[in-house]
């Protein structure tokens, strides 16, 4: 181990020089030919046994030059896209976590217990929402949120006559041309599918009520981790406005809601005879890998349940063994 960490560090005082001047290059003067910008597309199966198309995550590989400046980029963005983006972002912010989110969620259903009162989360998914991201739309949030001159250049750079191929089966389609999308397996994705939703989530949080838990706390109406947007209503006089928000947004960047994703939680004596945009009611629901009930009693039974299941088909295994 220690002669390999050797030779990575022999090697990286080689090309140290001639890394940051092709980067200074990419970054200063938008010296990116179309050969950098070019992507392959690799297929990783969701699941075990993909049959569907939506059941593969579709990853771009870059460029080692062109993904070396993202990086760099992603993580100076990072460190205060806290001081411009709304504090329901949860992916990819500096002092956020997947965590923070979900114990947003457990809080609240518990303060609806507390104080008795009716409540209806709503878990709501973007069909292919990071290819589906307009570039017209990703330069124009940024020139509107105040971003240098110089890095709105170099994104228009590296996403002006950019191409992808997909790679297959060990078979490499035609390049084709990348009209729309921030790329997943670039660094800076996220951070920039973060600064496209920001204004969504403003939107969102200015127009429903929300719930304030604690005295001294912010309310909280949006829960959002990358794609995942949870939204807690308190009234259903706010579906309307919910809906005319989800339309403004999905005319302005292209993004679609997807339908089969799409699911309710009635919290109380919500009323679940009302329709909030056809989307059916569940008395549990999995939101970040965790499964929630109406109650916190029952939603800890629920995912400890899932644990002891999971620790019982092992033990049988092993048992037989």
């Amino acid at each position: 181990m220690v002669s390999v960490r050797t030779s990575l560090k022999r090697r990286g005082e080689t090309i140290k020089d001639d890394l940051l001047e092709i980067v200074n290059q990419m970054y200063i003067d938008g010296m990116i030919s179309d050969n950098r910008k070019h992507g392959l597309i690799v297929c990783v199966p969701k699941k075990l046994r993909p049959t569907r198309p939506e059941d593969f995550r579709h990853l771009t590989l870059l460029n080692a030059d062109l993904k070396s400046m993202s990086r760099i980029l992603a993580n100076r963005t990072s460190l205060w896209l806290t001081s411009i983006l709304h504090s329901s972002h949860h992916c990819r912010i500096y002092g956020h976590s997947i965590f923070e989110a979900i114990a947003t969620v457990r809080e609240t259903i518990a303060h609806t217990e507390y104080t008795r009162t009716s409540m209806c989360i709503l878990f709501i998914d973007f069909k292919k929402s990071f290819y589906n991201i307009a570039h017209d739309y990703l330069f124009k949030v940024l020139e509107s949120y105040g971003f240098s001159k110089q890095f709105q250049r170099c994104i228009r750079q590296m996403y002006g006559n950019a191409t992808s191929s997909v790679y297959i089966n060990g078979y490499r389609t035609r390049k084709f041309p990348n009209n729309c999308s921030v790329r997943q397996g670039c660094p800076l994705s996220m951070q920039l599918f973060a600064i496209c939703m920001d204004p969504l989530l403003c939107a969102l949080e200015s127009t429903l009520i929300g719930i304030r838990v604690g005295r001294n706390s912010h309310k909280s109406a949006v829960i959002t981790y990358a794609d995942d947007v949870t939204l807690l209503l308190t009234s259903p006089s706010e579906i309307p406005k919910l809906q005319t928000i989800l339309d403004q947004y999905g005319k302005s960047c292209g993004a679609k809601i997807n339908i089969h994703k799409l699911k309710a939680m009635a919290v109380r004596m919500w009323d679940t005879t009302g329709n909030i945009m056809e989307i059916p009611h569940y008395e549990n629901m999995k939101i970040l890998g965790i499964h929630f009930t109406s109650t916190t009693s029952q939603s800890a039974l629920k995912c400890w349940s899932v644990v002891t299941d999971g620790l019982r088909v092992q033990t049988r295994e092993a048992y037989y063994r």
